[in-house]
């Protein structure tokens, strides 16, 4: 979790650092979605396959519940790399 992105100097960012393994689906997102939709509701708009299908379930939940702050989110599956290098990446 990342808090506090508006810049101010007096501001100190919270952040978590958690273990991503293959099959792993990454939701990142303004409060303009978390704080108006519930956990059970996201996790169902996550289980979507379709991960453009899955983030624009996401805003329209958000717009539902009365969003009237900005509605950002990413949705991102994590895989394992199936070229020569090592380690992880982000995608679909």
């Amino acid at each position: 979790m990342l808090k506090v992105l508006d810049g101010s100097p007096d501001r100190t960012p919270a952040i978590d650092v958690e273990e991503a393994r293959a099959g792993d689906r990454l939701m990142l997102c303004s409060d303009g979605l978390s704080d108006l939709v519930d956990e059970r509701a996201l996790g169902s708009a996550l289980s979507i396959r379709s991960l453009e299908r899955s983030a624009e379930a996401l805003i329209e939940l958000a717009l539902q519940a009365g969003g009237k702050d900005n509605v950002s989110v990413v949705v991102a599956d994590v895989v394992l790399r199936t070229d020569e290098s090592s380690g992880w990446m982000i995608g679909d």
